[in-house]
């Protein structure tokens, strides 16, 4: 659909061989330059045009979706598909986490990051979650670690304001830190 569509002739035609589709100086290049699209954004702190998700998606061209949706896909695949196939053994992904890397105490993941498969967006989490078949008689589970740090914290120093916050869904300890350290 990409190479179908006309602004595709018109990056060809500019940069010929060194044509590359997901580079944001072509874009922004053949968007605003050659196609003169008003540009509304901040420039780069080299002078160039900033084509991030944002900037773009104020633009009503086709061929931005396409290019945004084959991003898209292309890292899924090296990220996460090509990751987990990468660390399989004999059959079986074996994950490395690192409990003692950071000094947050927080367990990271390396190889790939299995802390970190698709969730939110439902055609990527179906594609990288299908990916992972218990062994016979065995089930997968996902286990959501979300502020485990700090309920773990909790439970030893007991402190009243930091179980204020874990009690109180809406009250957030980041929000109110960032408040006093911009003393806003």
């Amino acid at each position: 659909d990409i190479h179908k569509d006309p602004v595709y002739e018109t990056w060809r035609r500019l940069y010929g061989d060194r044509m590359k589709l997901d580079s944001g100086e072509q874009i922004g290049q053949v968007v605003f330059g050659e196609l003169g699209h008003p540009y509304e954004g901040e420039r780069t702190k080299t002078g160039k045009w900033k084509t991030d998700k944002v900037t773009l998606s104020k633009i009503d061209l086709p061929i931005l979706r396409k290019i945004g949706e084959a991003k898209k896909w292309k890292k899924l695949l090296s990220t996460n598909l090509l990751g987990i196939l990468n660390e399989v053994v004999d059959g079986y992904v074996h994950p490395f986490f690192n409990l003692h890397k950071a000094i947050t105490y927080r367990s990271s993941a390396e190889a790939f990051n299995s802390q970190n498969i698709p969730k939110r967006d439902e055609g990527s989490a179906y594609l990288v979650r299908r990916a992972f078949i218990p062994r016979n008689r065995r089930v997968l589970v996902e286990i959501d670690f979300t502020r485990i740090e700090v309920n773990a914290g909790c439970c030893y120093h007991k402190d009243p304001k930091m179980l204020a916050y874990l009690h109180d869904p809406r009250s957030c300890m980041h929000r109110d830190q960032a408040v006093k350290l911009f003393f806003l």
